[in-house]
């Protein structure tokens, strides 16, 4: 009895006091090592993971099960896109409301290995990730943030509703595929074609081949009945006479300053509108120093182009079709000074 108390009591030794320093230093550094991992093989990680949920769209929409497709098909898009991000910094996919998120995404400085869990940090939502995707990718891109936010909207119907039209699975499903195979392509050989989509790579480049031409003749067929729609009444009459409709027609619309732009129409040169959204994006932070020599935050925000009208010849054209005329795809708002603290 008297030998277990003494046992129990024993003091700890200096040697016992270095093991155990030992075994926390090999588990922290074990811990370390694995997160490292995890942080370096994230983008091609969430690639398959992506490649995988597309696949399965794909083959769900062939068997009409359209709630199951339009969930795997907006899981692809989201899981795509922050592959992406993640290739370029994976703090990209981090929730900014979540400061531990944000410093893990960073590289887990500042942070005990036990914190540092990739598995446990927050992210951003989809349609911030695709914000961001368009803004990284704007001018080398067939990317349309429109078609995006189709399929990410028909996913959160099918996953809080249980309800997807059936005529609305396939364009959903091949929304998907185009940007999601857009991205693959600008991802810097993350995964080949073959890999990424296996048994449905021959489907992918009929269906985006088709979308392409459909979406060509749908845009060519506006410009000329636009075109054919001005002449049909203005091919008649006088130019002073057609010069005071025109005007007329342009004055017919009162600019909203806020979501609205003037340009130039195309077709017939006069002055029509391009609608942005209500909603404002912003890319990352902008670091200045100021006078004092204090570091300074900006943001700098933006709409995104939603449509172009023309009231003389009523051409009407979506986001991607702005792009394609040379008209401006983004309404630049006053840059704004972040708290930093």
């Amino acid at each position: 009895m008297n030998s277990r108390n003494q046992s129990s009591h024993r003091t700890t030794t200096p040697r016992d006091s270095a093991i155990v320093d030992v075994a926390r230093a090999l588990v922290d550094a074990l811990a370390e090592s694995n997160y490292r991992r995890e942080l370096d093989s994230l983008p091609r990680d969430l690639a398959e993971r992506a490649a995988s949920s597309a696949r399965r769209a794909i083959s769900l929409s062939g068997d009409f099960e359209g709630e199951d497709a339009a969930l795997f098909a907006g899981q692809a898009l989201e899981l795509m896109a922050k592959s992406f991000l993640a290739q370029i910094n994976p703090v990209l996919i981090a929730d900014p409301r979540d400061p531990t998120s944000v410093i893990i995404g960073g590289g887990g400085h500042l942070l005990s290995p036990s914190q540092v869990n990739l598995s446990k940090a927050k992210t951003v939502e989809a349609r911030v990730a695709w914000q961001y995707v368009m803004s990284l990718t704007a001018g080398r891109s067939r990317l349309s943030l429109l078609e995006v936010e189709v399929v990410l909207r028909r996913r959160n119907s099918a996953a809080h509703l249980g309800l997807v039209d059936r005529e609305d699975l396939m364009s959903t499903v091949s929304n998907m595929v185009c940007a999601v195979e857009e991205l693959r392509r600008l991802h810097h050989g993350m995964i080949e074609s073959t890999q990424f989509w296996r048994d449905s790579e021959p489907l992918i480049a009929d269906l985006i081949a088709r979308k392409g031409e459909v979406k060509r003749q749908m845009f060519t067929s506006k410009l000329h009945a636009a075109r054919d729609r001005f002449k049909l009444q203005f091919d008649s009459i006088d130019e002073d006479r057609r010069a005071s409709v025109v005007l007329a027609l342009q004055l017919s619309h009162q600019l909203n300053e806020e979501i609205e732009l003037n340009a130039r129409c195309p077709v017939c040169q006069s002055m029509g509108w391009v609608e942005y959204s209500d909603d404002t994006y912003t890319l990352g932070l902008i670091t200045e120093t100021g006078g004092d020599g204090e570091e300074l935050l900006f943001e700098e925000p933006f709409r995104e182009a939603l449509k172009f009208r023309c009231p003389v010849c009523r051409l009407e054209l979506d986001d991607d079709e702005l792009y394609q005329c040379g008209l401006p795809d983004r309404m630049a708002l006053e840059r704004r000074e972040v708290d930093s603290n």
